[in-house]
Parts: structure tokens; C-alpha cells; sequence
């Protein structure tokens, strides 16, 4: 069990996040599950790691691109793969 208020370093080591809100169960689930509910995570005040959130904005914009990246270099990685396949 680890608890931080520091996502990314969540990212490097977990596969199972509980989130609390005031003391109460937000999210629970595997890490890339609770991660996808970007909008009320936000609502909540947390700041998603930047390279997490630049390829989930990507995803929601339609892109095939893997959202499950758990740092700048696996983000980088990805978004040069989708960009391959991406139609301008």
C-alpha cells in the first residue's frame, strides 16, 4: 500500500487506485480505469500527470492512440506511433 497526493508517482508503481475525497471512496479500480474519468478527477482538483493527459485529450479527439502511458517517454513513444497512422 502506498499513499501520495502525487499521481505520477502512482503511475510508476501501481496497477490499483482508490482515490478519497474528504475521507470517502471517489474511484476505485485498476489505475487506467480510474484515470480515464479525466473530467471528474479534474472537477475534484487533481492534476493528472501532463503526459497522461496529452494523450487522453488525443483520444478524445479521435485519435488511435494508447492511453496507457506512464511517463513522457512512453507518452512520446505512442503519439509518434499514432502519428504514422494519423490522415491529415
Amino acid at each position: 500500500v502506498i499513499v501520495s497526493h502525487h499521481l505520477i508517482e502512482l503511475l510508476a508503481v501501481c496497477n490499483h487506485l482508490l482515490v478519497l475525497v474528504k475521507g470517502e471512496v471517489f474511484k476505485q479500480g485498476d489505475i487506467w480505469t480510474v484515470l480515464d474519468n479525466r473530467e471528474e478527477l479534474v472537477g475534484q482538483g487533481f492534476e493528472l500527470p501532463v503526459s497522461r493527459d496529452v494523450v487522453g485529450r488525443l483520444k478524445h479527439r479521435g485519435w488511435d492512440i494508447n492511453t496507457q502511458v506512464r511517463n513522457p517517454h512512453e507518452a512520446s513513444r505512442e503519439i509518434a506511433r499514432a502519428l504514422k497512422n494519423y490522415e491529415f
